[in-house]
């Protein structure tokens, strides 16, 4: 049993925690982030600026701390909210030092322990930006400070702290649900009679409330109309649709046995990354050494654990590495409890054991130093201005990702540039007052977007990514710059700008600045339009070898080059580009929809039903997916099943004219002439000048007049 510690003021205790602090304080210092980072560090800066509501489940408490630090006159406000990471990060590692010596391990490994945490890979990349990673694990640790200390002194007082504590960090952050059996079994474990204790569990519960209380922000700042607005949020029930991450549902659980055995190795892998692979063996002793202290200790670590390693295997998200946070603040603590137990078992010399156990920290800072040196980093802010400088004045701008999104979102909302353009997604207008329309709670495709701006030629267009316009044939998208913009055919070509010659590129050719993984898929993206709007057959060799050179760890690149090679008709290697996407991440919507298309080019239909039902569950809202199974079932003859999924389809996307021009041509096939006849009509009343509709209504009236 772990013995008193709390019980003497110690000011020795005090210092050294100042200096787990300011040494980790310090460090995030010299590597924070100057401005906005790729990612949701955008929008979030922009939320807290705008006391608004960022995504799912709202992260209240976030903004509401972030709004506090954004008054620190120090740099932009995106660097203040930067140093919100940092403050909360440099104090976990504090409440680790803290931890360990509630475990009875020695001053210099429980300094040494909070260190390596705070150098450690994923804990240190999220300390220099804007996130929201270092306060949920701040909590985290929280938790297990005020747990072990109760457990120390007896005191069931200490338990109302742990459910404000607590219910505060569900106000931040829901994966903390991950932490309540762990919880409840220490408690009970400790202290069964606790539940026949009716009024310290209803002061329990009245403090956990009052920690969840921070929620009210959001119905509050509904009733605001912020600027940053999530979602449009018109019901109770929308909120609660939002608190829940209901969006997020399809990620959860949508891994085959295989998938997630291959996402328990990654997860292996990923450990060396954070503390080096020459430390991990220290975790397993320290299980032992955490059995010597006590058994109870030791379930409830496993458990926090154990249930984050099973959360992350089954969660299908790009960033998971940043989910894995809390085990490994429980290996780290392992760490430290196998390295105390053999310094204190066979090392006789003090001064040996107090460089040996410092040395630890100091190899994680080295190994982990470069890689997390964001001191540099324009990347983001200079890919939201390239992009913003490509456009006309009033212009739209409709990203197909959170790096463009959220670069521009943050220049708009928070630094007030180009706040003539209006940018969208596919719920509509992104930051309010919109200059055309509020948020929407119906999800439209961008190609569905272009169509209705297509209906106002006041505005310019501009996408990120190239788009299907297939069954929009009056339009058409140029090539300009970083952007595609929306033309119409036959509108006369527009003149180009050499508008790489007004780009900023800070640090890119700089190879003492580390490019990251969001870096590298930021620098692809200049590639790709470099690639897309030059002479591709006088470049695109050499240029492919460049963006492989680049990036050819990422998905992005295996995934582009993929289309690219569908797009030539060379299928056999565009379905090795699809499958090596996939490989990289398996949850890969467009990946899995190049491999259906594949498939139903050659006629093995079956082959792509499987990739489309591959599709369907890590998105079961992606009408695409349904199409294109549709289209599968019907070559095959099964029309009940193939009109059920262009039915899915358009409910999903009523904007969308391919599903109705699937299903017109179903009924044509069946001879339901009238039924086809209906869906072409509502196409051209969308858009009388559709060439097609306008050819298959006759088509279908001819045949019901016979």
């Amino acid at each position: 049993m772990i013995k008193g510690f709390f019980t003497k003021h110690n000011k020795i205790e005090l210092v050294l925690a100042v200096i787990v602090f300011g040494l980790a304080f310090g460090a995030y210092l010299k590597t924070l982030c100057p401005t906005v980072y790729l990612g949701d560090s955008g929008e979030l800066i922009a939320a807290v600026y705008t006391l608004g509501i960022p995504h799912p489940t709202g992260y209240p408490l976030y903004c509401l701390l972030g709004k506090l630090f954004a008054f620190i006159p120090l740099g932009d406000i995106a660097y203040r909210v930067n140093l919100m990471s940092a403050f909360f990060a440099a104090s976990t590692a504090v409440l680790l030092y803290f931890i360990m010596r509630l475990l009875r391990s020695s001053r210099i490994v429980s300094l040494s322990t909070g260190l390596m945490l705070a150098f450690s890979y994923t804990f240190w990349s999220q300390a220099v930006i804007a996130e929201v990673y270092t306060l949920n694990a701040f909590f985290t640790a929280a938790i297990i400070l005020i747990l072990f200390t109760w457990m120390e002194k007896k005191d069931d007082r200490l338990l109302c702290l742990l459910a404000l504590v607590y219910g505060l960090s569900l106000t931040h952050h829901r994966s903390t649900l991950m932490m309540s059996p762990a919880i409840l079994y220490l408690i009970l474990s400790s202290n069964l009679r606790i539940i026949f204790d009716w009024r310290r569990l209803l002061a329990m519960l009245g403090y956990f409330i009052l920690g969840l209380a921070f929620y009210l922000y959001l119905p509050l700042r509904i009733l605001a109309r912020p600027v940053m607005n999530w979602q449009t949020i018109s019901s109770w029930g929308g909120l609660w649709f939002h608190l829940k991450g209901a969006q997020y549902n399809s990620f959860f659980f949508a891994f085959s046995w295989q998938e997630l055995w291959h996402n328990f190795l990654a997860y292996l892998r990923g450990l060396s990354e954070q503390f080096t692979v020459y430390l991990l063996p220290f975790a397993l002793v320290g299980l032992i050494a955490a059995l010597k202290k006590s058994s109870k200790i030791l379930v409830f670590l496993l458990l926090i654990a154990l249930l984050n390693i099973l959360f992350v295997i089954n969660y299908g998200v790009s960033d998971i590495e940043v989910f894995r946070l809390p085990s490994f603040i429980v290996i780290v603590l392992f760490i430290g409890l196998g390295f105390g137990w053999i310094s204190n078992r066979y090392m006789k010399s003090r001064l040996i054991k107090v460089l040996l156990v410092l040395s630890l920290a100091l190899i994680v800072f080295l190994s982990n130093y470069r890689e997390n040196d964001r001191s540099q980093y324009y990347f983001a802010y200079d890919y939201g201005m390239n992009i913003l400088k490509t456009m006309e004045p009033n212009a739209i701008f409709i990203p197909s990702g959170d790096f463009e999104l959220f670069s521009v979102t943050y220049l708009k909302v928070v630094e007030g540039i180009r706040s003539d353009v209006s940018v969208y997604d596919e719920y509509g207008c992104v930051a309010l007052p919109a200059s055309l329309e509020s948020r929407s709670a119906n999800k439209i495709t961008q190609a569905g977007l272009a169509a209705r701006f297509f209906l106002n030629p006041q505005y310019d267009v501009y996408f990120t990514k190239y788009q299907n316009l297939e069954f929009f044939p009056d339009l058409r998208l140029e090539p300009q710059g970083l952007l595609f913009k929306l033309v119409r055919k036959g509108e006369r070509k527009v003149k180009r700008k050499d508008y790489w010659a007004d780009y900023e590129f800070r640090g890119w050719r700089d190879p003492k600045i580390f490019k990251d993984r969001a870096a590298r898929i930021c620098l692809f993206n200049y590639y790709q339009m470099l690639y897309v709007s030059r002479d591709l057959e006088k470049v695109g060799r050499q240029l492919r070898e460049e963006m492989g050179e680049v990036s050819d760890d990422l998905e992005h690149t295996q995934l582009f080059f993929g289309q690219y090679l569908f797009d030539q008709g060379l299928l056999d290697e565009a379905r090795e580009k699809f499958r090596k996407s996939l490989e990289i991440n398996s949850s890969l919507l467009a990946a899995h929809l190049g491999l259906a298309r594949i498939a139903l080019r050659r006629k093995d239909y079956q082959q792509a039903i499987i990739h489309c039902n591959n599709a369907i569950r890590f998105f079961p809202g992606e009408f695409d997916a349904y199409v294109c199974r549709g289209e599968a079932y019907e070559d095959l003859g099964k029309l009940d099943l193939a009109e059920k999924d262009y039915l899915r389809a358009y409910w999903l996307v009523p904007h969308n004219f391919l599903p109705r021009i699937k299903l017109g041509k179903l009924y044509l096939s069946r001879g339901e002439s009238k039924k086809a006849a209906q869906q072409f009509e509502k196409i051209l009343e969308l858009n009388p000048k559709h060439a097609e509709a306008r050819k298959l209504l006759k088509k279908a009236q001819v045949s019901s007049a016979d």
